[in-house]
């Protein structure tokens, strides 16, 4: 059951590879929140939670970051699918993979700063 949540990518590759509107992400993103959610929840309940926990907003960020997680993975599934086009995607697909490197690495050592 924890690995279901991979299928969510999967799907949200597939969606990118063939090109159906990314308003479907949400709902994946959402199908997938619901499923990490539990594991979170019991993780949160064995540490010692601040006065000012607000598990709205907890769940909120999770439900970002798994937007986030299946934008990527989209973005990732489209461009694989454009790869071959004659408008010059195989370069424009380089740049938008470091782009996306890019970005994840910012945001994990800002997330590891603020985590100290």
């Amino acid at each position: 059951m924890k690995y279901i949540v991979y299928l969510f990518i999967v799907i949200s590759a597939a969606l990118g590879y063939y090109g159906i509107h990314i308003g479907f992400l949400i709902f994946t993103a959402f199908l997938s929140t619901l499923f990490v959610a539990p594991s979170r929840r019991d993780n949160l309940q064995k540490a010692p939670l601040n006065p000012d926990y607000n598990r709205f907003s907890d769940g909120f960020f999770l439900f970002c970051g798994q937007l986030l997680i299946t934008f990527t993975v989209y973005i990732l599934g489209w461009f694989l699918a454009n790869l071959r086009s004659s408008s010059g995607m195989l370069e424009n697909t380089a740049i938008a993979l470091l782009f996306i490197l890019l970005l994840g690495v910012v945001v994990g050592l800002i997330g590891k700063r603020l985590d100290r």
